[in-house]
């Protein structure tokens, strides 16, 4: 087994779908900022020994 890191920091959403504060911050530390959908299809792909292509968010 060759295992290999997959960061969750690549699958935030863009600026334009993170929710923010009452203040207009935006909220990084919650789960509604992460695109659990595609995780969780790119997850079941590996399971089933399909190849995927990880996201690249940039900070």
């Amino acid at each position: 087994m060759k295992p290999h890191i997959i960061s969750m920091d690549n699958y935030f959403y863009g600026r334009e779908k993170t929710p923010v504060d009452i203040d207009g911050n935006y909220l990084f530390d919650v789960l509604e900022a992460l695109d659990l959908d595609l995780f969780n299809d790119d997850m079941l792909d590996l399971l089933e020994g399909e190849t995927i292509e990880l996201p690249e968010y940039d900070f």
